[in-house]
């Protein structure tokens, strides 16, 4: 199976997640996660951004699809942490996390604000 995420694209969450990370992850695992990415942004923005996603700019898209990819490179940094991870890894793994979870908490507090509306509605 293909990946079939709809705001970012498989090349952005690999470029996120960094090197290291494990071979076994798949297709459908990163699927699997940008769809949660996906229904979370849906939820928390009030705004069906994935069946709606014609109709967004360019900022928000983009937007957008940093998160889903930086929330599944978390998932595939934490995939098969605990067998494969050493001391020295183990420490490069949660910075990698905690970076990732710092710019998405940003995210989240802008498109809870909403703001977003205001740019689509005036087609800026």
């Amino acid at each position: 199976m293909a990946f079939s995420g709809v705001l970012t694209t498989e090349a952005e969450i690999i470029a996120h997640a960094g090197s290291g990370i494990s071979a076994s992850v798949t297709d459908v695992e990163r699927t699997a996660w940008c769809k949660q990415a996906e229904a979370y942004l849906c939820l928390l923005g009030k705004y069906d951004f994935v069946t709606n996603v014609g109709s967004l700019d360019a900022v928000l898209k983009l937007t957008l699809s940093e998160y889903c990819a930086r929330y599944c490179a978390v998932a595939s940094v934490q995939y098969d942490f605990v067998t494969t991870a050493t001391a020295t890894s183990i420490t490069e793994c949660e910075d990698r996390i905690t970076v990732h979870l710092y710019r998405m908490r940003i995210i989240e507090k802008a498109l809870a604000k909403q703001d977003y509306k205001d740019l689509m509605n005036t087609g800026l």
